[in-house]
């Protein structure tokens, strides 16, 4: 557990179990509670608790970053975000990450969310814009930008545009097809394929919500075939 926390103030996200990522974040809380108070003997809890190496020293982190990002922060300093089963043992996955992290998992959601969102409604994204969003993505943006300061508002506004050029470059490419145009570079029976490769449930710009569903894209591969009507009795003299 010690060197999960530590591996956490270092890199600020770390994949693990979810058991673990849930005793991990207990852990995280404290010590970042006690890096706060600033006293002698908080510090020493905190630094006796942490594994340093070479490379890297956590406490280092925990006293010069984390402590000056939650000062006026009362709590809830860790997310946990699932991550489905583990393939082979089928134990529940989880990313256990800190809030307001350059790598934020919320965050870049959020992004993806309003870039999308305003593509559909064909406008570009600027912040005075924000009402052409749905409720509940207008509420998100405001509790992020609550946290932010007026140069991570600027990064996550151009981060909005690009991917908003992604979504646009994505959309004129079309759906994945045989790329005819460029010939293999070997002695290959497999062409290059242009365009975006679409998975199952993934809903792409443009598409409606039926249409890009689980259910309706999985109707065709898996729906069952109906067989032919046969006579019982003339199958049997054959």
């Amino acid at each position: 557990m010690r060197n999960l926390v530590s591996q956490l103030f270092t890199h600020q996200q770390i994949s693990t179990t979810l058991p673990k990522a849930k005793e991990a974040q207990k852990f995280a809380e404290k010590l970042i509670t006690k890096g706060k108070k600033g006293t002698v003997v908080s510090e020493k809890l905190a630094n006796s608790f942490l594994i340093s190496s070479s490379t890297q020293n956590p406490f280092d982190s925990l006293k010069n970053e984390l402590v000056e990002r939650y000062k006026d922060r009362n709590g809830g300093y860790t997310r946990i975000h699932l991550l489905g089963n583990r393939q082979g043992d089928n134990a529940p996955k989880a990313v256990l990450e800190l809030v307001d992290n350059p790598r934020d998992i919320k965050r870049e959601m959020l992004v993806r969310t309003v870039a999308r969102e305003s593509l559909l409604r064909r406008t570009q994204w600027s912040p005075s814009k924000s009402k052409i969003l749905r409720q509940i993505t207008q509420t998100n943006l405001n509790k992020v930008f609550t946290c932010l300061n007026h140069q991570q508002q600027q990064t996550f506004h151009q981060n909005v545009l690009n991917h908003q050029d992604k979504l646009l470059a994505e959309s004129n490419l079309g759906l994945s097809q045989v790329d005819s145009e460029n010939k293999p570079q070997s002695n290959t029976l497999t062409w290059p394929r242009k365009g975006k490769l679409v998975y199952a449930g993934e809903r792409t710009s443009g598409m409606s919500k039926r249409e890009g569903s689980p259910i309706s894209i999985s109707k065709g591969m898996f729906r069952k075939t109906e067989k032919a009507p046969t006579n019982k009795l003339v199958a049997g003299w054959l």
